[in-house]
């Protein structure tokens, strides 16, 4: 679990924000907020600390924000992405827990990629449109089955978006084992700041 300090911290350094101060990067994670991630795959609801309560955030907070930030890498709308979150998020968890233990266990895995045909426009007003997890719009992919999909002349997949899942991931680790042994048990960037000076 970590702090939501620890939490910014952490994905700071896998987009390589050099100051977890930076307006934008804050902006982007306030609007994931405001747009009501993360959320709590049991009820559905906002997740959001209580006054003078600290809120810790499990790995599957994290990987809404993880999945968030690399959709708002690509230029996807955040209505959009947090609406996905929303609906299949616990399909989604489970498909990133899973790489993630088995990256915590050993990195000799297969890499995984998450592959996305985007139709922003037309997803607007095309009522039959697919977008769960594992549809032929949003799917998890070996390698091998990406360059197989990415050979294929097919015309509605002109158009693709592909993030290496498992690579990211292992950003993730590693920042998250940096940020912790930086810290310290219970000590989120803020308070590693505020002892420096």
């Amino acid at each position: 679990m970590l702090t939501y300090g620890q939490m910014e911290e952490v994905l700071a350094r896998v987009h390589g924000v050099q100051d977890v101060q930076d307006t934008t990067f804050r902006a982007r994670m306030k609007h994931l907020s405001k747009l009501g991630i993360p959320v709590d795959f049991k009820t559905g609801e906002y997740l959001k600390p209580g006054k003078g309560k600290r809120l810790e955030y499990k790995w599957s907070e994290i990987f809404q924000f993880v999945f968030c930030l690399e959709c708002y890498q690509f230029g996807l709308d955040a209505t959009w992405f947090t609406n996905v979150i929303k609906q299949y998020g616990g399909s989604i968890n489970t498909h990133l827990s899973r790489i993630t233990f088995s990256l915590a266990k050993s990195y000799d895995i297969k890499d995984e990629y998450l592959v996305l045909v985007p139709s922003m426009m037309t997803w607007s007003f095309r009522k039959t449109e697919d977008v769960r997890f594992g549809s032929d719009t949003m799917q998890l992919m070996y390698k091998d089955d990406f360059i197989k999909l990415i050979s294929e002349n097919i015309a509605d997949r002109r158009r693709i978006c592909s993030l290496n899942v498992t690579e990211t991931l292992r950003l993730v680790l590693e920042a998250k084992k940096e940020v912790v042994a930086e810290a310290g048990i219970g000590a989120d960037a803020g308070e590693r700041k505020a002892k420096a000076v």
